[in-house]
């Protein structure tokens, strides 16, 4: 986040990749706030329309 910022789209996308790994290590609500933080980020940088935004939607609704 140094580099970048905490709202860079960057980070975002850091984050929403280790969400994956804590999902596939089961731990869901872990990964559930990371991508909660990631879709923020991208809403407010990107939009609701963006193809992060909605990849992040959707794991999002997914996750148990």
């Amino acid at each position: 986040m140094q580099n970048f910022g905490e709202l860079h789209p960057n980070v975002a996308i850091r984050q929403s990749n280790l969400a994956v790994v804590y999902q596939d290590l089961g731990d869901y609500e872990k990964a559930r706030e990371l991508w909660n933080s990631a879709y923020t980020i991208f809403m407010k940088k990107l939009g609701p329309e963006h193809p992060h935004t909605k990849t992040v939607q959707q794991f999002l609704d997914s996750i148990k």
